[in-house]
């Protein structure tokens, strides 16, 4: 297994937070990446996203763990890797958020490849977490 986490704290309540990262994740909001998202039904456990990263094909990917305002983790196969980003949403004790952004990659006799595919995979996440935030503010 390999992962990899980043995190970062806003003033804003989780449930700002919450809008924003489900706006980016569904495709309401686009990236700044230029990363296209496309939610194929619905936002809910079981719900599927489609993924659209600048230079390479899309890919398909499940909702599998999603708690309004605290936990949204997103499950991809992708060339046997499996992919789960988890995000968690924590209130703090000056009543803001604090995001955590998880990267955790297992597969069979593929851990070298999730070495080379995890960091640059990961690399925009200092960026994305701004991101959320930015659009949490905007939205708030």
């Amino acid at each position: 297994m390999w992962n990899i986490e980043y995190s970062a704290e806003t003033e804003l309540a989780p449930s700002a937070v919450w809008q924003a990262l489900r706006a980016l994740e569904s495709g309401e909001t686009p990236m700044a990446s230029g990363d296209l998202r496309q939610l194929n039904n619905k936002f809910e456990l079981g719900g599927t996203i489609t993924s659209t990263p600048v230079g390479i094909d899309p890919v398909e990917s499940t909702i599998t763990e999603l708690v309004e305002n605290e936990v949204l983790a997103i499950q991809t196969n992708f060339n046997g890797l499996i992919l789960l980003l988890r995000h968690t949403l924590t209130p703090t004790n000056t009543h803001g958020t604090r995001i955590v952004r998880r990267l955790e990659i297992t597969s069979d006799g593929a851990a070298e490849r999730a070495q080379i595919a995890g960091p640059r995979i990961s690399a925009d996440y200092p960026e994305t977490l701004e991101e959320i935030i930015h659009i949490a503010r905007t939205k708030s």
